[in-house]
């Protein structure tokens, strides 16, 4: 890997790696180019300079980058034992250390991923650039507005401050959470990851205070969920159809979806397509 490097994945590699095919491919679907398609788990979920700080006088730091890369290599052992323990039929059986661990890992994914950079800008974003007009027009009413935004590098301070923020203090509530793992065994539905991949119970997505689920592998999901200390292993089978609410509700909050075959997205991409196909207005006879 280099040291500094301009792609950087939203979702790690490591955590990719679980939902590959026997030739170790993604099959993907992006919802806003409306398109399928094969990948490897370096090509997916990537981007350019997502976590990289922008400096002034146009240097750019990657020890946001470097922070991510630690936690991910550190959890990957952590999780390969709750896979591996789960598809064996035990609990994880975590010592403390390693639960705050994936506490931390659970918690970095929820607040890394696009999507909560675009939530973010659609809101605050907003309100901090009428607060800097009104500074403006109040203290320098012979400038212009937008000169002095791009001045000062409202954006670049703006997205430095998101990446600074992933790895801020957890929420009170989050080390009171035990450890319950869902394992779906062969021949039963499969999991499939997204850019969005963390849910939460509760409706505010910016303040998750609830259950928070996470799927790891095709056919194991972690869930931070009862007390501090309780571990619990549930089996799924087709009657309880936990799989198919995770997979529904990850496509629903992610932009690019993806599993280790097409077959796990079919369903879902074409229910999508109708409901896109309704939504649009009726051409002119």
């Amino acid at each position: 890997m280099p040291s500094n490097p301009k792609r950087q994945h939203s979702v790690p590699r490591s955590l990719l790696k679980n939902f590959v095919d026997e030739n170790g491919k993604l099959h993907c679907f992006d919802r806003k180019r409306d398109r399928t398609y094969a990948t490897s788990p370096e090509n997916a979920f990537v981007e350019s300079h997502i976590y990289t700080l922008r400096m002034q006088r146009g240097v750019n730091s990657f020890a946001a980058e470097h922070a991510l890369s630690e936690i991910e290599g550190r959890t990957a052992r952590v999780l390969k034992q709750v896979i591996v323990n789960a598809r064996t039929g035990k609990t994880p059986d975590l010592a403390p250390g390693d639960k705050d661990l994936l506490d931390q890992f659970v918690l970095i994914q929820f607040r890394r991923v696009a999507e909560r950079l675009d939530a973010l800008k659609a809101h605050e974003q907003q309100q901090l650039m009428e607060e800097v007009t009104a500074k403006v027009e109040r203290e320098l009413p012979d400038k212009n507005v937008r000169s002095v935004m791009e001045e000062i590098g409202l954006d670049r301070i703006f997205r430095n401050s998101w990446i600074t923020s992933l790895a801020y203090r957890a929420p009170d509530w989050l080390p009171t959470k035990g450890l319950a793992v869902l394992y779906s065994p062969a021949g039963c539905d499969r999991l499939l990851i997204g850019s969005d991949p963390v849910l939460l119970a509760g409706d505010d997505r910016r303040k998750p205070d609830g259950e928070v689920i996470l799927p790891v592998a095709s056919d194991v999901a972690i869930s931070l969920a009862m007390k501090r200390g309780e571990e619990r292993l549930f089996v799924d089978n087709r009657r309880t159809k936990l799989v198919r609410m995770i997979n529904s509700h990850v496509f629903r909050q992610s932009d690019i979806v993806a599993a280790a075959s097409a077959h796990i997205l079919d369903g879902l991409v074409a229910a999508y397509r109708k409901r896109e196909r309704k939504r649009r207005p009726a051409r002119p006879e």
